[in-house]
């Protein structure tokens, strides 16, 4: 389970306002920590190889468990929506952004829904 905390900017569900803050609590599937190096490697002309660390890049693979409430739903919407053009949110105290795309997908004809995204910290 995890918590998040977003501000509202799009596609925004009855009785919520733009602009406010709001936290969405779903249970997780998968929440995989990937990090990415950023390094520079240079061989010099003997054959040794020097490298320069420049960054570590924290990405998260994140799904959520299948969910079909409709309240529940509207609200993951929103919160996907309204990061979508790279405003910051937080899971678990921890800032992010979200990283490409995300999609959201019928589990089996049930009825049920899952949401799939990745995020980087920053």
């Amino acid at each position: 389970m995890a918590v998040f905390n977003y501000t509202a900017k799009r596609n925004v569900t009855g009785g919520r306002s733009v602009d406010s803050s709001y936290n969405l609590t779903l249970n997780l599937t998968r929440f995989d920590r990937k990090p990415k190096r950023a390094v520079k490697t240079a061989t010099s002309l003997s054959g040794r190889q020097f490298n320069t660390f420049h960054r570590l890049e924290i990405f998260r693979d994140i799904q959520t468990a299948a969910e079909d409430d409709n309240d529940t739903l509207a609200q993951a919407r929103e919160f996907l929506d309204s990061c979508a053009g790279g405003e910051t949110f937080q899971i678990d105290s921890v800032d992010h952004v979200l990283d490409g795309d995300y999609s959201e997908s019928l589990v089996e004809l049930s009825g049920f829904y899952s949401f799939s995204f990745r995020a980087r910290e920053v």
